[in-house]
């Protein structure tokens, strides 16, 4: 049985809700792609996960190919998909790495005080 510490389940759970709002983000903006049938929403995705975004497009470009030519519904769908898999991931990093630095922060402070108080 692996036992994990209180502390790194923090920054766990910390990456997940993080990963939660960009959640909402993305589902916010599919639905309204699907009510306007354009492809705006997708754009302002594109924006929030940009980093990795581009990282996965260039990882399955040759993917997005494969599926369809652009503009056809199967490849759409590929691309909704990909937004939202670089979208999650990203914003997980983002919120396990904020807890990391606000938590270790703490964390050195609190030692600091112990080490000054001498126990």
């Amino acid at each position: 049985m692996v036992n994990l510490s209180f502390k790194s389940l923090r920054l766990v759970n910390w990456g997940a809700i993080s990963s939660v709002f960009y959640l909402v983000i993305f589902f916010i903006s599919l639905a309204n792609a699907f009510v306007r049938n354009d492809s705006e929403p997708q754009l302002v995705l594109a924006f929030f996960g940009f980093p990795l975004t581009w990282l996965f497009y260039l990882i399955f470009h040759p993917f997005l190919e494969w599926v369809g030519p652009f503009g056809a519904v199967s490849r759409r769908i590929a691309e909704w998909l990909l937004l939202g898999m670089a979208g999650v991931i990203q914003y997980w990093l983002i919120g396990a790495t904020a807890a990391y630095l606000i938590i270790g922060k703490h964390r050195r402070e609190s030692e600091a005080e112990r080490i000054e108080s001498g126990d």
